[in-house]
């Protein structure tokens, strides 16, 4: 009987606050409480169908008349000082995807082109969107949607290789494709096909079946992971990795079209006499024309198709050289050396190893100096080998001399840029140079030149001796020059 005075007040306490409360909260806008507790811009997903943009969603949960975004590449899913630009900031346009104002309150989708892409870049694997990245809040997860890039690599030797490394594969090529395991790489494939390497006409046979060991690969990723994949070929690697591209073009899935697709060529030479260009140096005794002969004899049973740049690729560089015989470092006794055969059609970036000293194979081949130099550049993005790129385009002049051209365009500052001319198949000469200004840029007019048909060639050195550990030498095809 106690507890009777006791329930009754509190039943009627309960029954009045209840009265009291439930009005006070049915008045209240539900997008006020909201925006207590909320950024007023949410991110909700982000990936690439191409990776040259970034899809994302988003929800304008509150005014926010000055959206921005910025893009990241990172280890983590979320934003830190770590955390490296790709695009940031970048001010929302004023549609979304669907023609909607891209601040109206609501869920949006929105498509940004990205002017560098996202290329490769092991060991930030993450590519982070996030809403106003300028701003205190931008750490918070909510102002942040993600996706996950994985990478595969190829590492594809060259042909005539010894019998011995028929098991395993040539060192070189089982070191480089460790070294890019070390650099972050998801899975790399050392492509071995030594056994076949001796035979003319195999290279191009080998296409098919690398391609179909990339696709395997590929698929066992998680599917909406975007895959990078960069195929590096050294002499025929390059024509065995050429014809792979193609088929894994043909038959990509999604998950590989979304990702970047980068072609590196170290020296690559096709076995095929019809290249419009040299292709080897001989030393001048009877060894260096049996030699030649050799030589001349395997290319034209093999005939090789020559190297390019498949379309989908979307970025490429070679790197070459064109030593003399006399130079190999004793690697073929000083009798012959080959030489990477350029331009490669298509797209690409060139680097000229020359002056380095750097011949076709051997301790000093292009495959170990790219070894040394640009694979340990390469799991945080090769940003060393973006720097020492060179550009340049024909530039008409108002009042042209007749028998010169002026050619534009930029290198790094300091350097010099030679203007290197030849017949379709016939050595290169200097015929022009310019020094490059303080930011960057470069003009050079050719001197008076014959009548004739030119390859013209930009080259370009940085004011440094180029000996031992020195950069490589850029090298830019800017087409051919009727006079």
């Amino acid at each position: 009987m106690s507890f009777g005075p006791v329930r009754r007040p509190l039943r009627a306490s309960h029954r009045r606050a209840s009265r009291l409360v439930t009005p006070r909260i049915e008045s209240l806008d539900r997008r006020e409480l909201l925006d207590a507790s909320a950024p007023p811009v949410l991110m909700l997903s982000a990936t690439t169908s191409d990776s040259r943009s970034v899809t994302f969603s988003y929800d304008v949960t509150g005014p926010d008349p000055s959206l921005t975004f910025g893009v990241y590449r990172s280890a983590e899913t979320r934003l830190d000082s770590t955390a490296i630009p790709v695009q940031s900031p970048v001010p929302a346009p004023t549609l979304d995807d669907s023609g909607r104002p891209s601040i109206a309150p609501g869920v949006h989708q929105l498509t940004l082109p990205l002017a560098g892409g996202l290329p490769l870049n092991p060991r930030h694997p993450d590519v982070l969107v996030v809403a106003d990245p300028g701003s205190a809040s931008a750490i918070d997860p909510a102002e942040t949607a993600s996706f996950h890039k994985v990478v595969i690599g190829v590492v594809t030797h060259g042909g005539l290789e010894y019998s011995h490394w028929k098991k395993n594969g040539p060192p070189w090529e089982r070191q480089m494709a460790n070294s890019l395991r070390e650099q972050g790489y998801d899975q790399v494939i050392a492509y071995n096909w030594v056994a076949q390497s001796g035979t003319p006409g195999q290279a191009a046979k080998q296409g098919p079946k690398l391609a179909a060991m990339v696709l395997q690969a590929a698929s066992k990723f998680p599917p909406n992971d975007p895959v990078d994949i960069q195929f590096i070929g050294h002499s025929e690697g390059a024509v065995v990795n050429t014809q792979a591209i193609v088929r894994v073009e043909a038959a990509a899935t999604p998950q590989i079209r979304a990702g970047f697709l980068e072609d590196t060529l170290l020296d690559p030479h096709a076995a095929n006499p019809d290249f419009p260009g040299p292709q080897y140096s001989v030393a001048r005794n009877p060894l260096g024309w049996i030699a030649k002969l050799a030589i001349d004899n395997y290319q034209a049973r093999a005939r090789d198709p020559l190297v390019f740049i498949p379309n989908g690729v979307d970025a490429a560089q070679v790197f070459y050289q064109q030593s003399p015989a006399n130079r190999d470092h004793n690697e073929n006794l000083g009798v012959y050396n080959l030489w990477g055969q350029v331009p490669v059609k298509g797209a690409s970036v060139y680097f000229n190893l020359t002056a380095d000293g750097v011949v076709h194979s051997g301790k000093n081949g292009v495959y170990a100096w790219y070894e040394h130099h640009v694979v340990p550049t390469l799991g945080d993005g090769g940003q060393q080998i973006a720097r020492e790129t060179l550009t340049g385009a024909r530039v008409v002049q108002a009042a042209e001399i007749p028998s010169r051209a002026t050619y534009s365009g930029t290198s790094d500052p300091g350097s010099t840029v030679y203007l290197l001319a030849g017949k379709k198949a016939g050595k290169l000469d200097v015929v022009g140079q310019a020094l490059t200004g303080p930011g960057g840029t470069w003009t050079a007019t050719t001197r008076r030149l014959a009548a004739g048909s030119y390859r013209i060639i930009a080259e370009s050195r940085l004011p440094k001796a180029f000996k031992g550990d020195g950069p490589p030498v850029p090298t830019e095809p800017l087409g051919s020059l009727v006079i």
